[in-house]
């Protein structure tokens, strides 16, 4: 989004550059930035002796400062006959006639101006083309403002979204985030011999964690449970465009629901029993339950039968373990 914009700014900038160099006689147009670090030429047409794009350069550097500090015209149709002279501006060609016209910026420590150059002639009509490049910079100005705007709101609408479908604090998919990736699985669609699993996978004995070490403690196993899930399940973007990927979310307080494409029964049970270990390991307790199917219509059914999996898996645990649940290990 950022670069389709951008594009278009610089396109129109080019444009309006090439304007002003045909219609002033210029030998060259640039727009050029200013701040306390260094100067960067942002955008160049014509030929500009020693100044490449996205570089400093001395002269420019003194005509944005002359401009901004008012002791210059914006036209000077002979150098030789102005402050210019007394610097040494360009280090080749010297110009004969200088455009220069301040850009707003809303940074006050960058200053920038278009700058046009003359190395043929003093061009003593420039002064009546005022009007012409005042109107350019406006249009200038217009178009920076424009986009910056559309970028900001391109990135509140991203994180407006990404607010909508994460959990706050795991970074996963939300429930919100979950319904709207099985619909676009759905969407998409998927079958032949790509067989798809999904894992509910809960957390035992939380309850409990909580009321005996407190909820920050509880916190803590929620996040260390989506670290490792992290690990199995790449989370997908809500995005009508992706392909099918994997992805888990935190459904519930204690709930995570993983899916994982091209999975069969057969290594699904693998993985199922390193998730298990791996918390086991940190002082978890999880109940794992598992489903699969082959066709974007039957995965509605296995989410469900998934979730009935984990409960019976639950219920077999709890009467093995006589209730034994989630001690949590602190790092350190």
């Amino acid at each position: 989004m950022d670069e389709y914009l951008s594009a278009q700014y610089n396109l129109n900038c080019r444009r309006i550059l090439e304007f002003l160099r045909t219609e002033l006689g210029l030998s060259a147009c640039v727009i050029y930035h200013k701040n306390d670090q260094c100067g960067v030429a942002e955008l160049i047409v014509g030929a500009l002796p020693g100044v490449l794009e996205g570089e400093s350069h001395a002269s420019l550097n003194t005509i944005t400062q002359l401009v901004y500090s008012g002791r210059v015209n914006y036209i000077v149709s002979d150098v030789n006959q102005s402050l210019y002279a007394k610097e040494k501006v360009f280090y080749e060609d010297a110009p004969v006639a200088i455009v220069a016209c301040p850009l707003t910026n809303p940074d006050d420590s960058q200053r920038s101006v278009i700058c046009g150059i003359s190395f043929d002639c003093a061009q003593k009509d420039l002064t009546n083309k005022l009007p012409v490049l005042q109107f350019c910079s406006t249009q200038i100005d217009s178009g920076r403002s424009s986009l910056l705007k559309n970028i900001d709101d391109s990135h509140t609408i991203e994180s407006l979204t990404s607010q909508a479908f994460h959990d706050s604090m795991t970074g996963l998919l939300n429930r919100n985030g979950f319904e709207a990736a099985i619909a676009t699985s759905v969407a998409e669609g998927f079958g032949g011999n790509i067989c798809i699993s999904v894992f509910v996978v809960d957390v035992d004995g939380l309850k409990l964690l909580n009321d005996t070490q407190g909820h920050a403690a509880g916190d803590e196993v929620i996040k260390q449970v989506a670290t490792v899930l992290k690990s199995y399940f790449e989370p997908r973007p809500i995005d009508v465009e992706a392909q099918n990927e994997s992805f888990v979310a935190r459904t519930g307080g204690d709930e995570y629901i993983g899916l994982l494409y091209d999975c069969d029964d057969e290594v699904a049970q693998v993985i199922k029993l390193k998730i298990a270990e791996e918390l086991i390991e940190l002082g978890i307790s999880v109940s794992i339950g598992l489903a699969s199917c082959r066709s974007a219509r039957r995965l509605s059914d296995a989410i469900i039968n998934a979730d009935e999996a984990m409960y019976i898996e639950k219920s077999r645990l709890d009467s093995c373990r006589g209730g034994t649940t989630t001690t949590l290990k602190l790092a350190g």
